[in-house]
């Protein structure tokens, strides 16, 4: 070791260092001895040589001086490519088993190149999943898993409400609920605060007025969230009714999203105090819900190098895993899933 991919250091002196448990090693470079050196045991060698692209080469002799390992690094060029290699190509279909592909970036030849560090996206079809990646660079920063991401946008609707007391309040339309009411003579109020606006046995209607855009109405789901309704409530959105809330259900999550529409929307909450400080209190949130994002999963190679472990589900059939770097032609590689299929483990 190290690799032999120095551009730029044409000249330099390069410490090489070789680990073996041979009797004696003999260091080449480009074919021309660098020497043969003793193997101290539990330790290694040692060479000082000045850079020069090509093929670093060692060989290893027993007591007798005869060749009994030899080994090589050479000089690579660009990367050129993605390769895949899975350690295995048939997996148990039993939502366990799982495959370990070795990812490498080569040059135009086919080695693998020792200083790419090139970015890889992977892709996965079939009855399987990617359950994570890695790379063996500890100084790496990148996730070894990738979640799948719930968007959530939450607004608070905690500016502009108005309020007025009234009496005998219920879960039945009534006018002040509808949605073209007209409110402008009412009182602002603070639902934020946590003291509340009535007094015992009070009740009161709060009304507030927001802007949806069509965006905002593609979400999967939008909740409509109040932290404290004090005591009995009755919340109608654009003047129809969606729920009831009580004290004791601290927040109180409402799904209103068919009752949205783009424009402006109103709110009306109909509020009941039994007893002591009451009404709308700590705040009130609409929450976005969009569909799930699926995960991207990536790696930068390492040395050329990454890895990504690909587990069954427990569905037959063939699963496909493609890898990518920008500029460098991709790789796929298919493995299958069988059921009834169960690797032994040996020790």
């Amino acid at each position: 070791m190290p690799h032999w991919n120095w551009p730029g250091r044409e000249g330099q002196n390069i410490e090489v260092r070789c680990f073996s448990n041979c009797k004696q090693v003999e260091l080449f470079l480009n074919g021309r001895s660098l020497g043969k050196k003793a193997v101290t045991q539990d330790s290694h060698l040692d060479w000082t040589l000045p850079y020069a692209p090509g093929v670093l080469s060692a060989s290893g002799f027993d007591a007798e001086g005869r060749v009994t390992a030899q080994t090589k690094v050479e000089t690579t060029g660009v990367p050129a490519s993605v390769r895949l290699v899975p350690d295995h190509t048939t997996i148990a279909a039993d939502g366990e088993d799982v495959s370990v592909f070795k990812v490498s970036v080569g040059d135009a030849q086919g080695r693998t190149v020792p200083v790419a560090n090139n970015l890889i996206h992977f892709e996965l079809s079939g009855p399987g999943k990617i359950i994570g990646v890695g790379n063996g660079d500890p100084a790496c920063h990148e996730p070894d898993v990738y979640l799948v991401q719930n968007p959530v946008q939450s607004v608070g609707l905690n500016e502009g409400w108005r309020w007025n007391k009234v009496t005998k309040l219920n879960s039945q339309p009534r006018a002040e609920y509808a949605t073209n009411f007209d409110d402008s003579s009412w009182e602002g109020t603070d639902v934020q605060s946590d003291a509340g606006q009535l007094g015992d046995r009070e009740q009161a209607v709060f009304r507030v007025k927001f802007q949806a855009s069509q965006r905002d109405l593609s979400a999967a789901g939008v909740s409509l969230n109040f932290e404290l309704l004090d005591d009995d409530a009755y919340i109608f959105v654009n003047g129809q009714h969606v729920g009831d809330g009580h004290v004791e259900k601290m927040p109180a999550v409402f799904d209103v999203k068919l009752f949205l529409h783009p424009g402006e929307n109103t709110i009306a909450v109909g509020v009941i105090n039994k007893g002591g400080p009451g009404g709308i209190m700590n705040g009130v949130t609409l929450e976005y819900r969009f569909e799930p994002i699926p995960p991207h999963w990536q790696r930068s190679a390492f040395n050329g190098l990454a890895e990504i472990i690909v587990q069954t589900t427990k569905q037959s059939g063939e699963i496909k895993l493609t890898a990518a770097a920008e500029g460098l032609v991709p790789a796929s590689k298919v493995i299958t899933s069988t059921a009834g299929n169960y690797r032994a483990c040996l020790p």
